[in-house]
């Protein structure tokens, strides 16, 4: 018959808040505003878009070092931007300043001069924080636009069927080529000699033994549920146009003895 009283604190509720513009002070509405909490490793609160006053409002529960990211719409000649913020009260943040937008493209071939299509490209720059993805189109070109100047860039392009390749310190407003190396695949099935049942996670290698370490004829996966795995990305020629027939495969396993395969042909 006790009466049990209980006093809580209110959990505090940071207000953040502010405008997004051009570097002419022209307010960007539709720009996607996002914060990423460095404390959590992950965004924090809904994502929202400015309205027509280029005007935003964020709620934290929290306080911390954040990260205000501002990604403005695909029709617009501004470019993504972020900056850090230390938020304990609520925060007129100053305007937010989106640079002038650049982009960068290119086309994707093979030796052969074929287009590469359907080849992702990814486009990096690690003192911007920008990442972006996309995807070649049906005469292997690409293109990015919106992104912000940069001079470390890196493009890397995988194909669906084809060599992976990458390039280093790109910058933006000019066409940046790929020329790739077809290849071929090589799969099977690991099971047990004496069962027959299929072995997960067994590690297979495959590696041309004349180029064991360059990259194009050498990788490495694991079998799957169903002991499947599969090579994709393996050259068929070398550098001078001669077929490469000299790939081994092995495979190792928990409690198992090592097996090795020699390939004539891939």
């Amino acid at each position: 018959n006790a009466v049990v009283d209980f006093k809580l604190e209110h959990q505090p509720v940071y207000k953040l808040y502010g405008r997004i513009v051009d570097e002419n002070n022209n307010v960007v509405p539709r720009s996607k505003v996002e914060l990423w909490s460095e404390t959590k490793r992950d965004y924090v609160g809904k994502t929202l878009l400015t309205d027509s006053y280029g005007t935003y409002e964020l709620i934290v529960d929290a306080a911390g070092i954040y990260t205000i990211s501002v990604t403005p719409p695909s029709d617009s000649n501004v470019a993504f931007t972020s900056k850090p913020l230390s938020i304990d009260k609520d925060t007129a943040v100053p305007d937010i300043v989106l640079p002038m937008a650049y982009f960068m493209s290119g086309s994707l071939v093979y030796t052969d001069q074929v287009p590469v299509v359907n080849a992702t490209v990814i486009l990096r720059s690690l003192l911007n924080q920008y990442v972006k993805h996309t995807q070649s189109d049906e005469l292997g070109k690409y293109i990015f636009s919106n992104i912000p100047n940069a001079l470390d860039y890196q493009i890397t392009v995988i194909p669906v069927l084809g060599v992976g390749k990458e390039k280093n310190h790109q910058v933006p407003g000019s066409d940046v080529d790929f020329v790739l190396f077809r290849s071929s695949f090589i799969e099977g099935v690991i099971t047990d000699k004496s069962t027959g049942q299929p072995i997960k996670q067994a590690l297979v290698e495959v590696y041309s033994k004349s180029k064991p370490d360059i990259l194009g004829f050498a990788e490495f996966t694991y079998s799957d549920e169903n002991g499947k795995y599969r090579f994709n990305s393996l050259r068929v020629n070398d550098d001078n146009g001669k077929r490469v027939l000299d790939y081994a495969i092995t495979v190792f396993a928990s409690d198992y003895l090592s097996d090795l395969k020699s390939m004539r042909n891939t």
